[in-house]
């Protein structure tokens, strides 16, 4: 008679004798718990009665109180665990079989290796069901949907939204609060070198989606790439670009031309002076040490973007920004659409990355067009209501801010080169509008009372 089928299966990916050094050596050990490395949960033992040790443990040594065999023990048989986990005579063959405390790290490491092998396996097998379910969601979104689930455990964080206490979450407001407090006049988020915007707005936040819309030539590229420069070079923090509309070396030209204050037409030419090829060489060597990360590829959609976000994510770490340029040249899915479709499309692709603002907690500056109506209008004063294609941009947005120029249309006298931020939209905090110089010729924005005094 032949073996049932389930005899022969593997056993899924865990080690015995890892768990029980690890358990060993924190049961000999109390004082070390607090130095394993990478963080375990109960859920990481493969064996039942280790994950009941393990929890009482974790239990114990998160009160204050030293989690040795008699503590465990005792803990064990007041919840009533004592029988699934062999009771003292299991504990003390646990500390009988550890090798030196000094390997804990390994030991641990070892346990969640084989943790997060096991959830491969699950995920791996929920979505082969998916996958051959008649109704299940479309390719796309389970491609999404994996790709999320599987950052989640490869960085072992970003942990799904659960459920937490009122008190909790006002301790850490209140923090948070008491540190703003003290230092008020802190940019919190990423700069945009316009100080008064930054007043208002404290810097762009971890989590926003921050839409910047002008009319073609007024300087939205030039603004969104300031922000990030100073993000990558002044704040340290790494900085994703996507350059729908131009070439990686148009993008890092302006920010030479930014950052060296040399002219974009002495660059193009690569007609310098000494004292500008001087300038130039600092500036690269800038730039070069800042975490300036720039795709421009062709044919970008939602879903290559969050693909290509994740995968830097996981190399880097945390991103601190993530700069769009444009959202009207993102692929749809169908290029003929009628543009009542279109717009539902474009609203698809403007939620998409609010969400993915949140999932990466980074700040996203989606840049996008403003329609012709605001060139009709008799005062050519931007509306929100100009923003191309949907007024759901609007919706998903914390903040809009809208570029214009008033001596484009003669409007004006004075400064030619002075561009008007509109905050048209600031869901924490109030509107204004701001008066900045576009030094266009090194595609640089600077405060029009700064450039005044």
């Amino acid at each position: 008679m032949s073996a049932p089928i389930i005899d022969s299966l593997p056993l899924p990916p865990h080690s015995p004798e890892a768990e029980h050094a690890l358990l060993g050596a924190l049961l000999a050990n109390p004082e070390s718990f607090h130095l394993i490395e990478p963080t375990l949960e109960p859920g990481d033992f493969y064996n039942y009665a280790n994950r009941l040790i393990y929890q009482a443990i974790f239990s114990l040594a998160s009160q204050g109180k030293p989690a040795d065999i008699l503590t465990v023990s005792d803990l064990l048989r007041e919840i009533g665990n004592e029988k699934e986990t062999g009771g003292l005579e299991y504990l003390n063959r646990l500390t009988e079989s550890y090798a030196s405390a000094a390997n804990l790290s390994e030991y641990a490491r070892i346990v969640k290796d084989k943790a997060l092998k096991r959830n491969l396996i699950s995920k791996l097998a929920q979505l082969e069901a998916e996958v051959n379910s008649d109704k299940g969601a479309s390719s796309e979104d389970l491609l999404d949907r994996v790709q999320s689930e599987f950052l989640k455990m490869g960085l072992g964080k970003n942990k799904d939204a659960s459920f937490e206490s009122s008190g909790s979450i006002l301790d850490g407001l209140i923090d948070e609060m008491r540190s703003i407090a003290d230092s008020p006049t802190e940019i919190r988020g990423c700069e945009s070198g316009i100080e008064q915007l930054d007043d208002v707005t404290r810097g762009f936040r971890p989590g926003q989606l921050v839409v910047i819309a002008a009319r073609p030539g007024i300087g939205k590229t030039a603004f969104a790439l300031q922000v990030a420069r100073r993000t990558a070079v002044r704040q340290k923090k790494p900085v994703a670009i996507f350059a729908l509309e131009m070439t990686k070396n148009e993008v890092l030209k302006r920010m030479l031309s930014s950052e060296s204050e040399v002219e974009m037409e002495s660059i193009d030419g690569a007609q310098m002076t000494e004292t500008q090829w001087s300038r130039i060489y600092q500036a690269q060597e800038v730039l070069s040490k800042a975490p300036i990360f720039v795709d421009s590829s062709s044919e970008l959609t939602l879903m290559r973007i969050k693909t290509k976000l994740r995968q830097l994510a996981a190399q880097v770490g945390n991103i601190g920004l993530v700069v769009v340029d444009y959202l009207q040249l993102l692929e749809q899915e169908d290029e003929n659409a009628s543009a009542d479709l279109r717009s539902i499309q474009i609203g698809v692709l403007s939620r998409g990355l609010k969400l993915l603002a949140k999932e990466l907690n980074a700040p996203v500056l989606l840049l996008s067009q403003l329609n012709r109506q605001v060139e009709n209008r008799p005062n050519h004063t931007p509306l929100l209501s100009d923003l191309r294609e949907s007024g759901s941009i609007e919706q998903d947005a914390d903040m809009v801010l809208l570029l214009y120029s008033k001596a484009k249309f003669g409007q004006e006298q004075g400064d030619s080169r002075t561009i008007y931020m509109d905050l048209a939209k600031h869901r924490n905090g109030r509107l204004e509008v701001f008066s900045t110089i576009f030094k266009g010729e090194i595609q640089c924005f600077e405060e029009l009372n700064a450039w005044n005094q």
